[in-house]
């Protein structure tokens, strides 16, 4: 019997024990689910806390981004006119030269013997002038004879001039101010008429061939101004202006041709390298633009929103124009408060806390 007493009374014990445990565990929900409501009750109260920019009129432009081929302005290819052995190299790859100025020398005996002999007539028919004149005074001669004298010097002349072009032709000179850039012919070799012997560049003075969709060329005219910005140089930037438009489409890739003209400084830049091509495309005047982050999406199109008296009240927005990352766009107004911070987690009605 005695037994049965402690055991019912441990069973007692044990029993208020759970009873015990389990009326904390309650307390501690009951307390969670309390505070969660306080901290929810609060934050709906404050409102969600966002930042807001006001909404001004402003200029807003719009520009094309194109991309373009660098060339020499002066890039030439010099070809000989005369046959004949190169004996002579003045100047070589690398080497910067005036115009007019020798490169090299070809040899053709065949040439410089015409122009020898050519000299001798004239020299003959210059002193069988004279002499018809002599005799013509004293009227040993016919006037005739006279101007037979003289059509043949004139002859002699042609003749002679025609010699020394060809003998001057066999001297390599520099159209134009540059570098030789590249050298076709070496020291011994024969030349043929038209066979290639250099090619020099001026680049002093350079051009960007930009090719232009059709859908764009409307935007683009001869004067107007553009920016040039380089990959191989990240802080050279260079304006020029455009100095020709194509007349017609390029049937191969669609594009119109344009160009631009600009000094090299320093001679940094090569030809054949790329450059950027940054163009005003349109001005937009009395426009409001926001940035690119403030704008959400949904299924009927792109939104934004206001705070109007803490509110957050949701405006769609047509897009019109994009530069960087401004946004032209259609259905706000100047003096709105846009939100531009916490946005993202808000709904339309929304209480808003504004934070400075």
């Amino acid at each position: 019997m005695k037994n049965k007493i402690y055991y019912f009374g441990g069973l007692m014990k044990i029993i208020l024990i759970i009873l015990i445990f389990v009326s904390s565990i309650l307390l501690l929900s009951c307390s969670s689910k309390s505070n969660a409501e306080t901290t929810k009750t609060a934050e709906k109260v404050s409102g969600t806390p966002v930042k807001t920019s006001l909404l001004i009129d402003g200029q807003f432009e719009e520009y094309l981004n194109l991309t373009g081929i660098i060339k020499a302005n002066s890039q030439v290819k010099l070809v000989a006119e005369e046959a004949g052995i190169l004996i002579n190299l003045l100047h070589d790859k690398g080497s910067y030269v005036k115009k007019g100025a020798a490169l090299a020398i070809i040899e053709n005996k065949v040439i410089a013997a015409n122009k020898a002999q050519a000299k001798a007539f004239f020299k003959e028919a210059e002193i069988n002038l004279k002499s018809s004149q002599i005799m013509f005074s004293k009227k040993a001669i016919s006037e005739n004879q006279m101007k037979i004298s003289e059509l043949n010097l004139d002859k002699a002349k042609a003749s002679f001039d025609l010699a020394n072009a060809r003998s001057e032709k066999l001297t390599i000179t520099a159209p134009i101010s540059g570098y030789v850039n590249a050298r076709y012919a070496d020291v011994g070799g024969y030349i043929n008429p038209a066979s290639a012997l250099f090619e020099m560049v001026d680049n002093n003075i350079m051009k960007v061939n930009i090719g232009v969709a059709e859908r764009f060329i409307k935007f683009i005219k001869k004067g107007s101004k553009i920016e040039l910005s380089f990959d191989a140089f990240p802080d050279l930037i260079i304006n020029s202006k455009i100095s020709f438009v194509a007349k017609s489409i390029d049937p191969e890739n669609r594009t119109f041709s344009v160009e631009a003209i600009f000094k090299n400084p320093d001679g940094k830049l090569a030809p054949e390298m790329v450059a950027n091509i940054r163009m005003l495309k349109k001005k937009h005047d009395s426009s409001i633009s926001v940035s690119i982050d403030a704008l959400l999406d949904s299924e009927n199109g792109r939104y934004v929103f206001i705070e109007e008296n803490n509110i957050a009240v949701k405006k769609v927005v047509k897009i019109l124009a994009i530069q960087s990352d401004s946004v032209l766009v259609e259905g706000l107004s100047q003096n709105q408060s846009l939100v531009v911070l916490g946005h993202r987690s808000l709904s339309d009605g929304d209480i808003l806390q504004v934070i400075e």
